[in-house]
């Protein structure tokens, strides 16, 4: 068996649900996540959840690649942190349930796994599937969060703003699902918040806030965001007082603000592409993570 379900878990959704459509949000780790955005919205969203799906992690994921942690200590090993992947049902707060497939995303059976997943989809309502990630950009952090959406249906989402054209890159297995769904005819929409690229490497608050934003949005789900609010702003404050510090920075910054704002007002063909921004920008990114693991080294 590749998967237990938790039968009093399951019991519950379906009293929650009284037969009404549920959404699952889909934030699995090991695909691009800049700003570990997706991750930080999956783990303020599991502070209160219950756990309804556990996967056999032997017969996805490959442990010599992403060996598991242990602490070692006094002559003794403990603490060992196995490799998760799940389902798990969470309420906002409202209570209303929604579902939240979540860990590391499977090395091996890709298609075992989205067809598993899309059998419990549909065995527990699952009427709007909702794939969440960051990616770098170049953008600043002193202007709004953007996305880059994709969905199975045109009129899922009311306003596309695609800053992309074209572009053939490696699949996630979130996107096979994604895929899969469409070809069922099942609703799925696709969530790429836009993370500034020099701040990609290091969790970026802002970013998880504007994926919970989205997501309410799209659902109407009441998602409880006080956490991520406080943090986003700790981080762009924190983020401010660095630039505001360096002539250099700050002249690097209004650049990226300059090329925003164009590109928003349709006044440039520029791309927003990494490669296509100077080198420099680099010294903004670690200049900014250098001063960020110094001021709150438990989030290094």
């Amino acid at each position: 068996m590749i998967y237990t379900i938790n039968d009093a878990a399951e019991r519950e959704l379906a009293e929650l649900t009284a037969g009404a459509g549920v959404a699952m949000i889909v934030a699995l780790e090991g695909y691009i996540d800049a700003g570990q955005a997706g991750k930080l919205l999956s783990d303020d969203l599991l502070r209160a959840s219950r756990r309804l799906v556990t996967f056999d992690t032997d017969e996805f994921i490959d442990a010599r690649s992403r060996r598991p942690m242990v602490t070692y200590d006094d002559g003794a090993y403990f603490d060992l942190k196995r490799h998760v992947l799940a389902m798990d049902v969470c309420q906002d707060a409202q209570g209303v349930p929604f579902l939240l497939l979540h860990g590391l995303e499977p090395d091996y059976r890709w298609d075992r796994f989205v067809t598993a997943v899309l059998a419990l989809a549909e065995r527990f309502g699952v009427d709007l599937t909702i794939n969440v990630h960051g990616i770098p950009v170049a953008v600043p952090h002193s202007r709004p969060s953007k996305f880059t959406t994709t969905a199975t249906r045109g009129d899922l989402v009311e306003d596309t703003d695609q800053w992309f054209d074209r572009v053939t890159l490696p699949a996630a297995l979130a996107t096979v699902l994604h895929v899969r769904l469409g070809e069922e005819g099942r609703d799925a929409v696709g969530i790429a918040v836009h993370v500034p690229h020099y701040l990609a490497q290091m969790p970026y608050f802002p970013a998880a806030l504007g994926l919970a934003d989205r997501i309410a949005s799209l659902t109407r789900l009441e998602l409880d965001t006080a956490v991520l609010e406080d943090e986003a702003t700790k981080t762009i404050d924190e983020v401010a007082s660095r630039v505001t510090a360096s002539a250099e920075l700050t002249q690097l910054v209004a650049s990226l603000e300059g090329q925003y704002d164009a590109v928003e007002a349709g006044r440039s063909e520029a791309s927003l592409l990494i490669s296509d921004l100077d080198q420099s920008a680099n010294n903004l990114a670690d200049e900014v993570e250098q001063f960020l693991a110094q001021q709150r080294p438990e989030q290094k």
